[in-house]
């Protein structure tokens, strides 16, 4: 059986930080991370380790694995990296409100 991949960047990152905040005992719960608004701005996704678990033991079984995510700045290596860690990278413009509407369209 083939696995799909689909991540969207945004949400990965942000919650990614509420769960490290819990780990580095910041914060006592999950919920209270949520609740409290309580982040872990020291956390990196790491996308080879992310692609190595969504493959398992067998890296043959990802058919496609996409990183979605918002224009980023000139100088953000974050997709190029994601790029070589096997994942292909679709990356949309902002709305006029700073808000990634097209993104969720889009996934």
């Amino acid at each position: 059986m083939s696995n799909f991949v689909y991540v969207d960047n945004s949400n990965v990152f942000i919650e990614g930080k509420r769960v490290s905040a819990v780990r580095k005992a910041l914060v006592a719960n999950i919920y209270d991370a949520m609740n409290k608004n309580i982040i872990d701005n020291s956390y990196r996704l790491d996308f080879g380790k992310l692609h190595s678990f969504t493959a398992g033991s067998d890296p043959a079984k990802i058919k496609r694995a996409v990183l979605f995510g918002s224009r980023p700045p000139a100088n953000d290596s974050l997709w190029g990296i994601a790029e070589r860690a096997g994942f292909e990278t679709i990356i949309v413009v902002r709305n006029a409100a700073n808000k990634e509407k097209k993104l969720i369209q889009v996934l």
